[in-house]
């Protein structure tokens, strides 16, 4: 081949490449999320809206704490034991 021929081969290449890569590039700029009116996007707001719905009754509850200002339940004592510490296995598991 000669030169003049392989020049040509390797900037045409060269474009070639810098054309598909600002394609790409383009592409993924302006692929953004769009919410459109489909059946998915219904079904995504009807499951939002039940979250939200359901976060705002969370919110409303309110305990009553006055159980634990009982005078039976501070008079309990703790009848736990200290656990003992004991050696795990053996120096050389390998020995008899």
């Amino acid at each position: 081949m000669s030169s003049r021929l392989q020049n040509l081969l390797i900037v045409l290449g060269l474009v070639t490449v810098a054309g598909l890569g600002y394609y790409l590039y383009t592409e993924n700029q302006s692929s953004e999320l769009s919410f459109d009116d489909g059946p998915i996007a219904s079904e995504v707001q009807a499951e939002s809206t039940a979250v939200l719905r359901q976060l705002n009754e969370i919110q409303d509850i309110e305990l009553n704490t006055s159980i634990l200002r009982d005078p039976r339940l501070q008079s309990f004592q703790n009848n736990r034991l200290p656990v003992q510490l004991a050696p795990i296995g053996r120096v050389n598991p390998f020995t008899p």
